[in-house]
């Protein structure tokens, strides 16, 4: 990855700005997803999806470890300059990050260079990211990367990928490949107890038929009545 961003205070402003603007799109439409209601009687498809994350484990987990990693100190820096709210960016109370103009400006013009290293920490300067650097945008890559990665790994017997993102829909396949084997389960059970009573039933045909022959029909009524005035 290369990082190519411009020196000039102007354009270094509005590149965190929209850092802090994509973050916080971001951040509020995982807290829209975590929160929103099912619609009642929903009669579109676009209906029938509101509600389905609310409460997701996973969305829960990467919204909570982004927010984490953009307050955390950046400690390979020096400790004037390792956090942004040091700069003028805070973290609100509903998890989205807000711009305090005047401190971001003064440390623009301050040290332009160590307000990027905030962000990149290009310790070697070959403007690469490399494994032992770090900074607030280099996290989110990572985690973004891991969290997206197609790496495959053993799961029940199974593979599926080993970003917490890239398996979900591996998993969705392997629940529902479940829930049709317990189906499938359950209809040879009822299938088999629908034999098991058809044979009874047959049995119980034959057994009156039988009756009725031996004792002919007023015969099989008269030992029904008898039996029925004992039990009186």
């Amino acid at each position: 990855m290369t990082v190519t961003v411009g020196r000039d205070a102007e354009a270094l402003k509005s590149a965190i700005k929209t850092f802090v603007d994509k973050f916080n799109a971001a951040v509020s439409l995982m807290y829209q997803r975590l929160t929103e209601k099912p619609v009642e009687n929903p009669k579109t498809e676009a209906e029938r999806k509101v509600g389905l994350l609310r409460g997701d484990s996973t969305l829960v987990f990467i919204r909570s470890t982004l927010v984490r990693e953009v307050t955390t100190p950046v400690s390979s820096l020096p400790s004037e300059l390792q956090m942004l709210a040091q700069i003028g960016v805070r973290l609100n109370n509903d998890g989205t990050l807000s711009i305090d103009e005047t401190k971001l400006q003064a440390a623009i013009e301050t040290d332009p260079e160590k307000v990027l290293r905030l962000f990149f920490n290009d310790s070697d300067g070959d403007s690469f990211v490399d494994d032992v650097e770090d900074g607030i945008a280099v996290r989110l890559k990572r985690r973004l990367e891991d969290w997206l990665s197609s790496l495959p790994m053993p799961f029940g017997g199974n593979s599926v990928p080993s970003g917490v993102v890239a398996r979900q829909p591996a998993l969705l396949s392997l629940r529902m490949q479940e829930v049709d084997k317990r189906i499938n389960e359950l209809n040879e059970r009822l299938n088999r107890e629908a034999e098991r009573l058809r044979r009874q039933f047959l049995a119980l045909e034959q057994q009156i038929a039988y009756l009725q022959q031996r004792l002919g029909g007023q015969g099989l009524a008269t030992v029904i009545g008898t039996n029925l005035q004992r039990l009186s």
